[in-house]
């Protein structure tokens, strides 16, 4: 699986078997692949396979996905597992009392980020190019004291980011390559995977969300309303795009 830019690959398929062993001292089904339906997790779930190591695959339920990728992954991924969070998006919202902006994103570390529930070590689809940010990451990191390690003694939820290194063209080559299903009606008009209404969905994304999914939009806005008429701290958000945008829409 050599690609253009060298054996990049076949080092993450290295990766993976090299570290299987501390997986399933952790825990005996082994690695635990977080699967959202994108494509560099699709990627990832099939690398780990290549390496013939023990895993498990989970979908954590955010309650606010594109309900046209929850139907991709029953249809084309039945194996992984769903996995619901506490509680769900709504509930965050009215809990915090304002809707996650881009720095108080606080949706993913609770809905998409907190451990299974058992033991294990997360394997992840993160990759450098995606932004800046995720280029510092570490490749091994304690979800659970948020600090970087190098051994995995002592540490009962560890997270791996086994194709870090990759490129899009790398990840595009294994799918297409592989013939591996994804939802295309979805990448055929975005980049990327993410919750509707995210706030890092561009402003095209945005304008899209409102026509696609009319019945989000309601909700967001009834919630809104009804935040803002609670008062309290709610208005030192009103920069907010949830705010700017979801006002724009008569109901």
């Amino acid at each position: 699986m050599i690609t253009l830019f060298g054996d990049t690959i076949q080092e993450s398929i290295d990766t993976i078997k090299k570290y299987s062993t501390q997986a399933c001292e952790l825990n005996p089904r082994g690695y635990n692949v977080a699967f959202s339906g994108g494509k560099d997790s699709i990627a990832l779930l099939h690398l780990v396979k290549q390496a013939g190591v023990p895993y498990f695959a989970t979908y954590n339920v955010t309650g606010n996905d594109p309900p046209e990728l929850v139907r991709f992954i029953r249809r084309e991924y039945p194996e992984v597992k769903f996995i619901h969070p506490p509680k769900k998006f709504w509930q965050l919202v009215e809990e915090k009392g304002f809707f996650p902006m881009r720095n108080k994103r606080y949706c993913c570390e609770i809905l998409k980020e907190l451990p299974i529930g058992e033991p294990c070590v997360t394997l992840v689809g993160v990759r450098s190019q995606e932004s800046k940010k995720r280029a510092k990451q570490s490749f091994m990191w304690d979800a659970k004291k948020r600090i970087t390690i190098g051994c995995m003694q002592g540490h009962d939820n560890v997270t791996l980011r086994p194709i870090m290194h990759l490129l899009d063209v790398d990840i595009w080559s294994i799918i297409s390559e592989n013939n591996l299903p994804y939802p295309t009606d979805i990448y055929a008009r975005q980049k990327r995977i993410g919750c509707v209404f995210c706030p890092f969905s561009s402003s095209e994304e945005k304008a899209f969300y409102l026509i696609k999914y009319p019945q989000y939009a309601v909700k967001i806005n009834r919630l809104v309303k009804r935040l803002r008429d609670g008062g309290g701290g709610y208005r030192r958000y009103d920069k907010n795009y949830y705010i700017q945008t979801m006002e724009k829409i008569k109901l």
